[in-house]
């Protein structure tokens, strides 16, 4: 579950990068989604999980991506710098 998680999240912010590849809308509904759900699932995984997903963000956030999806990367990269590890993540 971790690593499909880390996957789908890293997926996530590799299509942000590409944005012209999808429609705005498109591109939008999913980044909405991780954005509301990306505290659920930080708590889920592993700090070194969370790094994963932290470093490709970065790479996001240096390359060219329109204002508003940087700060949904922005947000979803707040989520992901978590350092505690309570709930399932302490499994």
């Amino acid at each position: 579950m971790r690593e499909g998680t880390v996957m789908v999240y890293v997926g996530v912010v590799q299509m942000a990068m590409g944005a012209n590849e999808l429609r705005p809308a498109n591109r939008d509904a999913i980044l909405d989604v991780a954005v509301k759900d990306a505290d659920v699932f930080a708590s889920a995984i592993h700090a070194s999980d969370r790094l994963k997903v932290r470093t490709t963000v970065d790479a996001a956030l240096h390359a060219t991506v329109p204002p508003d999806v940087r700060a949904k990367l922005t947000r979803i990269r707040e989520a992901m710098s978590r350092t505690d590890c309570v709930g399932l993540c302490a499994l």
